[in-house]
């Protein structure tokens, strides 16, 4: 039987569900297209089945992904506010960040979590230009201090990854830790806990020079050592891994990756 509704389009059938019977599907919304591209049509055999599988109306993936992010960025990263800035404007250049697709909050953290800098996912209206004012508002920059990447995680799962801050309920979600150091209290027990509440979890390290120590900790931190990533100071990025682990992760089936307006809350 096809289906009388068809999220983001339209289906016509003629003869209802009986043998013979023809469905015609469309998208309607902007950037939809029907998923498999040439099953616009289907039709009923003399059997009672259908030629195909029900189609969808998918967008794609990239720049339409969809998750829930929230970054954790350590205040002492080399190059301040103007490099912080520059790197999500360039993982944000790649990704559309809308209520139906990625939505972020942030948080920069020292000892502990600084409340001050704060940006919950309901704050911006899920508009990328606010997004990056606030960040610039709201940045805390420091040569150098204690870095508590467990306390950062804590904080993330007590106050961030919530309802209440506008985390959604129906889609992915990931912790990135920007930093430029290891971990100066007990990060791989709240990066656990937040992998068994179902959270991604990647690191991304900001520092000019690692080590081997630094590395396994990191490694630690993420569960894998693919979802450690390291900032190239030459070209201003984290390169072409990070933006793949993106894609393997949050665009698989075009039919799996697209909210409807009763899964954007």
């Amino acid at each position: 039987m096809q289906p009388s509704l068809f999220p983001h389009g339209e289906v016509t059938c003629f003869n209802d569900n009986k043998p013979g019977s023809v469905c015609q599907y469309q998208c309607s919304d902007v950037d939809y297209f029907v998923h498999p591209v040439g099953h616009e049509k289907n039709v009923c055999r003399k059997n009672g089945t259908w030629m195909y599988e029900t189609p969808c109306c998918g967008r794609n993936c990239p720049p339409y992904m969809v998750y829930d992010f929230v970054d954790l960025i350590d205040v002492s990263i080399p190059g301040g506010l103007k490099r912080i800035v520059s790197v999500f404007q360039g993982l944000l250049s790649a990704e559309v960040l809308a209520e139906d697709a990625v939505k972020g909050s942030f948080v920069f953290f020292d000892e502990k979590p600084i409340d001050s800098s704060v940006v919950k996912f309901n704050e911006y209206g899920a508009n990328e230009s606010r997004f990056l004012a606030l960040l610039r508002q709201r940045a805390v920059i420091k040569e150098k201090g204690t870095v508590n990447i467990g306390a950062a995680i804590k904080y993330a799962l007590d106050h961030l990854l919530k309802p209440e801050a506008g985390m959604r309920a129906k889609v992915k979600k990931i912790l990135a830790i920007f930093t430029a150091s290891a971990s100066d209290d007990d990060a791989v027990g709240p990066a656990n806990e937040a992998r068994r509440l179902g959270y991604g979890v990647m690191v991304l390290y900001m520092g000019k020079e690692i080590s081997n120590w630094e590395r396994k900790q990191f490694i630690q931190i993420a569960e894998k050592e693919d979802f450690v990533f390291y900032y190239d100071h030459v070209s201003g990025n984290f390169g072409a891994d990070a933006w793949q682990f993106l894609k393997d992760n949050f665009c698989s089936h075009p039919c799996d990756h697209v909210l409807h307006e009763h899964d954007q809350t």
